[in-house]
């Protein structure tokens, strides 16, 4: 399944129930659920937001023709009223950085399915259309919380997130520890995956970052 072709493009008004089945799927299989619906920061402000939210999915063919949700991310700028859930998380690191210029945004809910995680493709497709629709919006930082024992040398070593807070269970969940990583976007470029060094150039040909 991984040797077929994926492609990434902006999430639809009818790709949010698929989103939505994908993050019930996939938390469960991670043990992270302790109802039949995993909590959401989609459920709040301002993540439910559409003016402060760009979402997106990577599909791939099937032999049958059709097309399969293989993963989505979605990226949050700051708005008025911060980031309650990662405040109530990591309330001295989300202090720290509300006292430091520069547009944040969060990056979250990110899936990719198990037998597309491999080879990176589709994670690091759906980065750099973050990337890109964040530069667009002028964000300058963004920030991440991750599974430290799953997900942190992922972002780490191939992104170049450094780590700035911890907590033992993200709310919501059961059995999630995580790790609230940070970086500068322009940061970001230039990593390991061959698709990173790629990524660059097509982040350099979006919109300029706001000064």
């Amino acid at each position: 399944m991984t040797s077929r072709p994926v492609f990434v493009r902006r999430a639809s008004a009818s790709d949010l129930p698929l989103i939505e089945a994908l993050q019930v799927r996939v938390y469960r299989e991670e043990g992270y659920l302790s109802a039949a619906r995993p909590h959401s920061m989609g459920d709040e402000a301002p993540f439910n937001d559409p003016h402060l939210t760009d979402v997106f999915v990577a599909f791939q063919h099937t032999p049958e023709g059709t097309e399969e949700l293989v993963g989505t991310i979605s990226l949050t700028e700051e708005g008025p009223d911060g980031f309650p859930t990662f405040t109530g998380d990591f309330p001295h690191a989300m202090r720290v950085l509300k006292a430091h210029d520069g547009k944040l945004c969060v990056l979250w809910r990110f899936i990719v399915v198990p037998n597309c995680r491999t080879n990176f493709r589709a994670a690091m497709l759906l980065i750099m259309e973050s990337l890109i629709a964040g530069r667009a919006r002028g964000i300058v930082r963004a920030i991440c919380a991750v599974n430290p024992t799953k997900h942190e040398l992922f972002y780490r070593d191939r992104l170049g997130f450094c780590e700035i807070a911890r907590c033992a269970n993200v709310s919501g969940l059961v059995h999630a520890p995580a790790v609230l990583l940070f970086a500068y976007v322009r940061d970001l470029e230039g990593r390991k995956h061959p698709l990173v060094r790629k990524m660059t150039v097509l982040y350099e040909e979006s919109a300029p970052l706001a000064a």
